[in-house]
């Protein structure tokens, strides 16, 4: 989905709405305050990447499932810091304890990659996991999206 050509009249007005950039102070503090926060690994859910369904696709994939459901998860921070991998203990036990699959995409991040990049990103990953539902067990209709702040 190119967000570009939802309403192409108000283009030309984007310049008119720039947002300052973030300091690389910020995201220097942002990142490593999200690297900081403790992990724990699930050896048993290893990722499975995907790079056919866009920009840095991985799966949580149990080795018991319950359910033919999936969650496409979208990381915290804002648009403009953060990475998928500070939620890896979360994806897996969710993963692990519901029984489904859980994806999660890297999205490019702002003020390097301009609005609608993050968008555009986030919703990469869902044409490939609708295409690809039946190859992992999956019912379509059974697909949600989540995340944080994003």
């Amino acid at each position: 989905m190119d967000l570009n050509c939802e309403a192409p009249e108000l283009r030309p007005l984007l310049p008119k709405f720039r947002v300052p950039g973030v300091s690389p102070i910020v995201r220097f503090v942002g990142n490593g305050l999200f690297r900081l926060l403790p992990g724990r690994p699930v050896p048993e859910l290893p990722l499975e990447p995907h790079a056919d369904a866009g920009r840095g696709l991985c799966l949580f994939i149990p080795e018991v499932r319950t359910r033919d459901g999936a969650l496409l998860w979208i990381h915290g921070g804002g648009l403009i810091f953060g990475h998928p991998t500070t939620d890896d203990r979360f994806g897996a036990e969710i993963a692990r304890n519901l029984g489904i699959v859980v994806a999660w995409v890297r999205y490019r991040l702002a003020p390097a990659h301009p609005y609608p990049a993050a968008i555009d990103d986030c919703h990469d990953p869902w044409p490939w996991i609708w295409r690809s539902a039946h190859a992992f067990g999956l019912d379509p209709a059974r697909v949600a999206i989540g995340g944080q702040s994003a």
